[in-house]
């Protein structure tokens, strides 16, 4: 697991003051330095350091390595070693932890998919409020930390694998995280907690997916929606051309199609939100594209687009109305005026038919 940080946010004050206490973790924190015997970008030493301690099959607190080289998650060596350990480590074993900065590498975060599938990733990109704006002294709250809530879950975790249900073995194949939550929602629920942390425990946290979120999201704002377009009748899907890459100022990528596919793909497939990628573009779901989005971004930009044509259809239907409205009033006058004419006739009728033959009238 990678802590994300930026600079000042309190990334080494979260895992010195908050995590390792709360894990009942009382050792120094290690830097990736120490480790490594060095700062350079060689990371034979370090990697051989956590190969020893993830294999050493001691069941101690986890690793905790703060300021991680920049460039660690990019380099062959690392990449391989992450790789060797998912594939090869099996049942309970020692766990990496990694405290970093997002900005410090010149390459950004690893975001490749044999990476992000092995390694978790939890972004802490905001920054502690000041004093007098937080809702909990600082002081108090460091004071209280301890391992209660962690021994406790703990425990419970492992009766539970001890027991191991079928139902269970297949929640832990679909989320490995899944028991887990279970358990820790049961027991906020006993304090009234639960409610407080029910969607983040919903879920598992993306970093990839959070990213993607933030990358397409500027790609719109940049390019102002210049190269997006819908086709007319269609309020569901909308088009974005390869164009909008030509002013992409960014080296990820080699040209527009590289540029095109990499950006398609960064949409969750089982959201269905990616109709259709030709040579021109690609089509996407616009309520699905802003449900990934987390926002109506598109919704509103075609609600926009469309001001005068809705207007116009709103003067159209109000005419419609109105002109509905006028031809059922006038039917009922015609009802009403036939009506009376009917009445006025029957009377005519008895009249002539009574008085005539006493008459003689026509």
């Amino acid at each position: 697991m990678v802590l994300i940080g930026r600079e000042t946010t309190g990334k080494t004050l979260l895992v010195h003051d908050y995590f390792k206490p709360f894990t009942g973790d009382t050792s120094a924190s290690v830097q990736y330095s120490e480790i490594n015997n060095s700062t350079s970008a060689r990371s034979d030493r370090a990697v051989a350091f956590l190969d020893h301690y993830l294999k050493s099959q001691r069941f101690i607190s986890s690793m905790v390595i703060d300021e991680l080289y920049e460039n660690f998650l990019h380099s062959k060596v690392a990449t391989n070693a992450i790789k060797q350990w998912s594939n090869t480590l099996e049942d309970i074993h020692n766990v990496n932890i990694f405290a970093m900065n997002h900005n410090a590498s010149n390459k950004g975060i690893n975001n490749l998919e044999e990476i992000t599938k092995r390694v978790y990733y939890l972004s802490f990109e905001s920054g502690w409020l000041p004093e007098d704006e937080q809702t909990i002294d600082y002081r108090i709250l460091v004071n209280n930390v301890n391992n209660y809530l962690y021994k406790t879950v703990v425990y419970r975790l492992n009766q539970r694998l001890n027991n191991l249900s079928g139902e269970d073995e297949s929640k832990l194949i679909k989320d490995y995280l899944s028991l887990t939550k279970e358990i820790l929602s049961d027991l906020l629920a006993q304090y009234g907690l639960n409610h407080r942390l029910a969607p983040l425990l919903a879920k598992r946290y993306d970093y990839k997916q959070d990213q993607n979120k933030t990358i397409w999201r500027m790609l719109l704002a940049e390019n102002n929606f210049k190269n997006v377009y819908f086709t007319a009748g269609d309020d569901q899907h909308f088009t974005v051309s390869k164009a909008i890459f030509n002013d992409l100022k960014s080296n990820l990528y080699q040209n527009n199609n590289e540029t095109l596919d990499n950006y398609f793909n960064m949409l969750p497939r089982e959201m269905g939100i990616g109709i259709v990628q030709n040579d021109i573009g690609m089509i996407l779901d616009i309520d699905k594209f802003d449900q990934f989005i987390g926002e109506p971004l598109v919704r509103n930009y075609y609600q926009q687009a469309h001001k005068a044509e809705h207007q116009q259809d709103a003067v159209i239907a109000l005419q419609e109305s109105e002109a509905a409205r006028r031809a059922t009033e006038e039917a009922k006058h015609q009802e009403k005026y036939d009506q009376i004419l009917a009445e006025l006739a029957h009377h005519q009728t008895k009249k002539t038919g009574l008085f005539g033959r006493f008459f003689k009238c026509d």
